[in-house]
């Protein structure tokens, strides 16, 4: 799924709502790599991960925590 949005941010955000669904149904792997996206796009309120329940599942999981712990940089348009 892509979607033609008009700013970095505003994809950001999108990647950051899909990784949220995914987390939500247990789909590890999708989650994790659409808070990739979102990190790499510089979604600037990656912390909620932390806060958001629908990621409580998914802070339990190794790769979670190597993921959030890279600080992934974000990626120059």
């Amino acid at each position: 799924m892509q979607a033609q949005l008009p700013s970095p941010q505003d994809r950001a955000r999108y990647d950051y709502v899909l990784a949220k669904l995914y987390a939500q149904r247990g789909v590890a792997d999708r989650s994790l790599h659409y808070l990739k996206k979102a990190m790499e796009d510089g979604y600037k309120d990656i912390a909620n991960v932390y806060k958001d329940h629908e990621f409580s599942g998914l802070r339990k999981d190794p790769r979670f925590a190597e993921l959030m712990a890279a600080k992934t940089v974000p990626i120059p348009e």
